[in-house]
């Protein structure tokens, strides 16, 4: 089985039999990935390996097929800007040995973070409530600037419901 098919499931997201396997929580955030979320997950990152972890692997694909794959800086900027610079694109940052997975949906409306949960507390710092109050709150404001599915939503939020933080 490949790489990316063991994490990915046929709709292009992370297959929630893959975050049960690892025992993963979640965090799903609809919003775009800014530089305090990036912040956040890098200092994660660090602090997961100890502070040694210097590199992760950053994978971009479509359609199923990988169309970029590299190593990336455990910095805000690197990571930020790998995210927004393949924003045509699915795309995951994780380490070699699957600690933690970050996906960011194709065109980036909105992400996910799997790990631990020690992990995701230093990754996305907001209480549980407010992760979900401020989902749903972001689909119903972008709602109101354009069409949205909002029901989409409503199910890919039930669809890492068992699993959330």
């Amino acid at each position: 089985m490949d790489k990316l098919s063991r994490i990915v499931d046929s709709e292009g997201s992370i297959r929630t039999d893959f975050i049960a396997e690892y025992e993963f929580k979640t965090v799903l955030v609809f919003d775009i990935f800014r530089g305090v979320e990036a912040d956040w997950l890098a200092h994660a990152i660090t602090r997961l390996a100890n502070n040694v972890m210097q590199e992760i692997e950053s994978l971009s694909y479509d359609d199923g097929k990988i169309v970029d794959e590299k190593r990336l800086k455990v910095t805000r900027d690197s990571i930020l800007e790998y995210v927004l610079d393949k924003n045509l694109y699915h795309t995951i940052l994780t380490d070699g040995d699957l600690n933690f997975v970050a996906y960011f949906s194709q065109y980036r409306d909105f992400f996910l973070i799997c790990g631990k949960s020690e992990f995701l507390q230093a990754a996305y710092p907001v209480a549980s409530d407010t992760i979900r109050f401020q989902y749903f709150e972001n689909v119903k404001l972008e709602a109101q600037r354009g069409p949205v599915d909002e029901d989409h939503y409503a199910k890919l939020w039930e669809k890492y419901l068992d699993s959330s933080l």
